[in-house]
């Protein structure tokens, strides 16, 4: 995969979820109609090396699963949306969660993650959280430094369709793997602060639970300075 992995990632939440799923076809769009069916809750990547699995209520959809030795992509929503069955399982607040997975060379460890919360304040980090290309201004509602991770609440210009403005994004490694998460509500049902980051940390969480850490070797992280070196290596995490 030649794009970076943000420009990706928000190609896809752009594209796939804002053009078509939430509308009637393609992923959540109905699911297979069969009472008995069953929405997958977890799918391995990467050569099985890796699972993706989200928290209570979602689901993977098969449709928005991208998944090759260099890098892997899920699309996460409703279990009963997905599967088109009632009866399976629903999340409490409806949303869209999405995981990117790339190779791990260099662990994020505490002043790597240190650097990468002061980056994303700057004006290059905030146009890196963008969800797609061309979106105007991204703004930061909250940034923060968690247990191993970066907590990011942004807001940008696709509340477009069917989504919010408003989204959230974890950046964080396990089992030899860099992993960003998004979570992304609705324009209609909205997330509120709360909700949004507490949803995150579950998703992340799950990540955790289905994926336990390895050792990482030592880390290489660009120094202050440069900002083109760390523009590079932002845009490989996001």
């Amino acid at each position: 995969m030649t794009m970076a992995i943000g420009r990706w990632l928000g190609l896809a939440l752009a594209g796939a979820v804002l053009s078509g799923c939430m509308n009637g076809g393609g992923p959540f769009g109905g699911g297979t109609g069969g009472t008995d069916a069953h929405a997958p809750a977890s799918v391995q990547v990467m050569a099985k090396s890796f699972t993706i699995a989200g928290p209570r209520g979602f689901c993977i959809d098969p449709g928005g699963t991208r998944d090759s030795a260099e890098s892997a992509f899920a699309m996460l929503g409703s279990c009963a949306v997905i599967s088109g069955n009632p009866r399976d399982a629903k999340p409490k607040a409806p949303a869209i969660l999405t995981a990117s997975v790339t190779p791990l060379s260099d662990p994020l460890d505490d002043a790597t993650l240190d650097r990468m919360t002061a980056y994303l304040a700057t004006d290059d980090g905030r146009a890196a959280l963008a969800r797609a290309d061309g979106v105007g201004e991204v703004t930061v509602v909250d940034l923060g430094r968690e247990d191993g991770l970066v907590l990011v609440h942004a807001r940008d210009g696709t509340s477009t369709g069917d989504m919010a403005g408003d989204y959230w994004r974890a950046v964080f490694a396990t089992a030899d793997k860099l992993v960003t998460l998004t979570v992304s509500g609705f324009r209609t049902a909205p997330l509120s602060d709360d909700a949004g980051a507490d949803l995150t940390r579950a998703f992340v969480a799950a990540i955790r639970r289905a994926n336990p850490a390895s050792a990482p070797p030592a880390a290489t992280v660009p120094e202050t300075g440069g900002g083109g070196r760390l523009a590079s290596f932002f845009n490989r995490l996001l």
